[in-house]
């Protein structure tokens, strides 16, 4: 400590800059007179992402530091998931006026259910004087258009915002986009889980003149109607069509001159290059960036290879290889075929690898397709014949059974990027394997593992370690959690390391003995064998736990699970 006292302020300053808000305060508030000063007065720049942090420290930041720096908080992120449930509502109650936050620029949320909560906090932003980027993301809402629109003419009215994302869902019914408002900041907009019909992004286009940025799904458009808009701003376009809808790509890019970045992505849907080529040189004069991606499953006898070959073809002209140098890849799987431009890194959900790979790239060898795997998701991935030598060393999520087929341990050759690990059929005899996995997993931060339901508790899970574990999901484990078993599971290197916990327990004593034993847990989420997973097993909780805590049950009718976030 002594030797630290010694560098300057600046150097100080300059190094929390690398840091989150919550963490930042951690581990320096409180140490000494000059690092309370430093965090209070001197560093400037906040930035609050709360989606992963414990009840006590939210309420600690909240109530204690907020007060005092909310002026130069830059950045709040917050999130109703199920690993801090009712966050946001909770922030509200905390901070009743948003005035002090005036130099906050960004602010996020996600996962909320209520459109009251949504509400209240779009309404909160009209006080935000310098946002300039608001995130709505993954909010399902009981809710109807026409409350909706209301929101939306809320967000289109805000005086400084440039940037807005939406990923909103209406429980009942689908919602279209209907604002009365016209904003003249808003230059970039991304929507998601929504599809747009033609009349809709012509409104969309009245309401954001200003628009530089657009991210959409298209819809199949049903109805007579065509676009009267002339989309000359745009110069970034993402674009997703899950129908064969050919006349519509053509009508909706003759609109987009001036675009320099074009992302398409279709599925149920093959266009050759030689259409794209035409639809390019005619309408996109102005484009230097193109990522495509397109995916169809043929009928079977439908001349699959004569098919391929001429697709495949079609992106070998001087247009694509030698003017623009965009190169595709082209894979089959059966029946279907895959086809995207690169760089592109690959997420594998088949089973087996492709029948076929091709590519227009000089340089797309079996090492660069290999390499670029960040992704497997099939268990059995690695139990098929590989005929040739393949190297993964980009690993990042991956799902595999035991016993580990021999080949894996020369395929992978390092796990080092490895940030989430299933294993399937988890036994006694290989532990060792997964123990290896572990290991060589130096930045692993979430574990789920399973067994077979017709075994009893694999008692080697107590064993295993990792010295980086933020999350362990035994809930699908297939065994119910007795008393002694939590006590052993809270003791075990894992269990003691473990931030978030999902477990199935025989009963709500249970889940009291995990709480209390396991000393860095931050989020449980519990399922009740006895079947007590109802309202009077949540008030039980909370007069046997901390009043601090928040205890609910699931939103997910389909979890059947108690949340608590201490």
């Amino acid at each position: 400590m002594a030797k630290l006292e010694c560098l300057p302020n600046e150097l100080f300053l300059e190094l929390f800059d690398y840091f989150d808000g919550t963490d930042l305060l951690h581990l320096f508030f409180g140490l000494n007179s000059r690092f309370n000063h430093l965090l209070y007065e001197q560093v400037q720049h906040y930035r609050f992402k709360f989606t992963s942090v414990s009840k006590r420290r939210f309420d600690t930041i909240c109530q204690q530091h907020l007060p005092c720096i909310a002026c130069r908080t830059t950045t709040l992120l917050l999130s109703n998931h199920d690993d801090t449930p009712e966050q946001i509502d909770f922030f509200l109650s905390y901070v009743p006026s948003w005035k002090s936050f005036t130099d906050l620029q960004s602010l996020s949320l996600a996962h909320v259910s209520s459109y009251q909560t949504l509400l209240e906090v779009v309404r909160r932003c009209s006080s935000l004087v310098n946002l300039n980027s608001l995130t709505l993301d993954s909010c399902v809402l009981e809710s109807n258009q026409s409350d909706l629109q209301v929101m939306l003419d809320m967000i289109w009215s805000l005086a400084k915002l440039r940037f807005c994302q939406l990923g909103i869902l209406l429980a009942d019914e689908p919602w279209i986009f209907a604002s009365t408002k016209v904003s003249l900041c808003l230059e970039q907009l991304l929507i998601y889980w929504k599809s747009f019909e033609l009349n809709e992004l012509n409104r969309v286009y009245e309401c954001t003149p200003h628009l530089k940025h657009l991210s959409v799904l298209i819809a199949p458009s049903l109805k007579k109607c065509s676009l009267k808009s002339n989309f000359s701003t745009l110069v970034n376009l993402n674009m997703r069509l899950y129908e064969r809808s050919n006349d519509l790509i053509t009508e909706i890019l003759q609109t987009t001159q001036n675009v320099r970045y074009l992302e398409m992505t279709l599925l149920n849907n093959l266009i050759d290059g030689h259409r794209w080529e035409q639809i390019i040189r005619t309408n996109l004069l102005n484009l230097t960036t193109f990522r495509l991606r397109m995916k169809d499953t043929l009928p079977k006898n439908d001349h699959l290879q004569e098919r391929l070959n001429n697709l495949f073809y079609s992106f070998q002209s001087r247009f694509w290889i030698h003017e623009r140098q965009w190169f595709i890849r082209c894979l089959t799987w059966d029946s279907t075929i895959h086809l995207y431009t690169l760089p592109r890194k690959v997420n594998y959900y088949e089973r087996k690898l492709p029948d076929s790979r091709r590519s227009t790239s000089p340089h797309d060898d079996d090492d660069e397709f290999y390499n670029n795997i960040t992704n497997i998701h099939d268990e059995t991935f690695f139990d098929q014949s590989i005929p040739y030598p393949m190297h993964l060393s980009k690993i990042k999520h991956l799902r595999i059974k035991l016993p580990i087929n021999k080949q894996f341990w020369s395929i992978v050759s390092s796990l080092k990027k490895l940030i989430s690990l299933t294993i399937e059929s988890y036994t006694d005899v290989f532990q060792w394997q997964v123990q290896t996995l572990l290991d060589r997993a130096c930045h692993l931060q979430n574990l789920s593992i399973k067994q077979d339901a017709s075994l009893p508790l694999q008692s080697s899970l107590f064993d295993c370690t990792n010295t980086s574990l933020n999350e362990l999901d035994l809930g699908d484990l297939n065994y119910t959690f007795h008393e002694n078993e939590c006590i052993r599971l809270a003791r075990s290197p894992l269990g003691s390391k473990c931030h978030i916990l999902s477990i199935v327990v025989q009963e709500r004593q249970n889940v009291v003995t995990l709480v209390r034993h396991m000393k860095n847990l931050q989020t449980l989420k519990v399922h009740l064998k006895d079947g007590s997973n109802d309202d009077s097993a949540v008030r039980w909780l909370r007069n046997n736990l901390s009043s601090t805590y928040v205890i609910i049950k699931s939103k997910d009718d389909a979890t059947d699970y108690i949340l608590i976030w201490m």
